[in-house]
């Protein structure tokens, strides 16, 4: 509704309309400008003008957090004010370079794909390009990818430390390119392999010729499906880090570092739980690329009891509120917002519910490994 400027849907029975259900519904009424945000964007002809209305995109967050929305609906309001602020600078830069010389699209990958960002989400994008493009094409799309890479870091979307960008000359291929990517993450996998796949094992197009992403899905599901062992390599690779709980019941804290004696909920939980919802909605081929999602679809084919269903989003929706909270306060404090907590900030009720939560993923690894190491 918001990107597509739609201001309110009827609910209709029949013939009968039993009312209306504006954006503002599906963000749980809560005093948040988004739809202006993005209506804004629209409207704005500059970058510099874009960059003024980070601070509104924070304020939001913080709206939502303080607002207790739940995690995975602050996850989807701040995947759509990025991809607003995606879109809007792609249309910038075809102003500054002129039209693409071929289609293309410009895909999101990771959390970004997902619907799952937080405030200090990096950038994971990439550029799918028409088969026939030439040599001349190709320094277009360049020059437009490191315009507009540039740009969202300048509004706030930091750039990818790991480079999985349009920018990188790796991710700025033809769709040809992509499929062969593809074919040798598939069936060769490797720990570099690997690397790549699970951030590219979930892509969204948010501009240009969509149908290039979707081809590229198709391929995908077909590669996985006609070569069953890469599920259990991804499921082996998957569960080699464990929740940070020792054999005590004490959390373990990072060691030395900038950030010793601190939980990294990122780390050691969030992406824990991404990665099990992956394998379990690869194995029943699931096309949805959110977890949420992904967890109920395998529960619907009968891969996931329901009391497992339950637990592992209860655990998923609270530890990322924990990451959610922990970034409010860090922005309140003017401090910059990670993943990195102090365990001395919890109360007996997070910390106790904490441990649970790492004890249910630990459990879901188990089951997953019994489940899919040997398909």
């Amino acid at each position: 509704m918001m990107q597509n400027n739609i201001r309110s849907l009827p609910v209709v029975s029949g013939h009968k309309v039993h009312g209306l259900i504006t954006p503002f519904d599906m963000v749980q009424k809560n005093r948040v400008q988004a739809i202006f945000l993005i209506d804004t964007m629209k409207r704005t002809k500059t970058i510099e003008k874009l960059v003024e209305l980070t601070s509104e995109r924070q304020a939001i967050f913080e709206a939502l957090v303080e607002g207790k929305v739940r995690s995975e609906i602050i996850g989807q309001v701040m995947a759509m004010i990025y991809d607003a602020y995606n879109r809007r600078i792609l249309q910038i830069a075809e102003e500054k370079f002129g039209s693409a010389p071929c289609k293309y699209s410009w895909i999101v990958a990771g959390s970004h794909a997902r619907n799952e960002i937080h405030i200090s989400s990096d950038q994971d994008n990439a550029l799918i390009i028409e088969d026939s493009a030439t040599e001349e094409d190709l320094e277009y799309f360049k020059e437009m990818a490191d315009f507009v890479c540039q740009s969202l870091a300048k509004c706030g979307f930091t750039l990818c430390s790991g480079h999985f960008m349009a920018s990188n000359p790796k991710w700025m291929q033809k769709l040809n390119v992509w499929k062969k990517y593809y074919q040798d993450w598939i069936t060769t996998p490797d720990h570099n392999t690997l690397l790549n796949a699970s951030v590219f094992l979930e892509t969204r197009s948010i501009y240009g010729e969509a149908s290039f992403c979707d081809t590229l899905h198709q391929h995908l599901h077909k590669l996985i499906s006609q070569n069953k062992n890469f599920l259990s390599i991804l499921i082996n690779d998957a569960t080699s880090v464990s929740p940070p709980l020792g054999i005590f019941n004490n959390l373990v804290l990072e060691k030395g570092g900038e950030n010793s004696n601190t939980l990294n909920i990122k780390k050691y939980a969030i992406t824990l739980v991404v990665d099990l919802a992956r394998i379990y909605g690869i194995s029943v081929g699931c096309t949805s690329t959110n977890t949420e999602e992904r967890f109920r679809f395998a529960h619907k084919k009968k891969v996931l009891s329901e009391d497992a269903l339950k637990n592992i989003i209860g655990t998923y929706r609270f530890i990322c509120q924990l990451r959610f909270t922990h970034q409010f306060e860090a922005l309140k404090n003017g401090d910059e917002p990670n993943s990195n907590i102090d365990p001395q900030s919890f109360g007996s009720f997070e910390r106790t519910h904490l441990k649970d939560a790492f004890r249910i993923i630990s459990n879901l690894q188990d089951a997953a490994k019994i489940k899919f190491s040997g398909v």
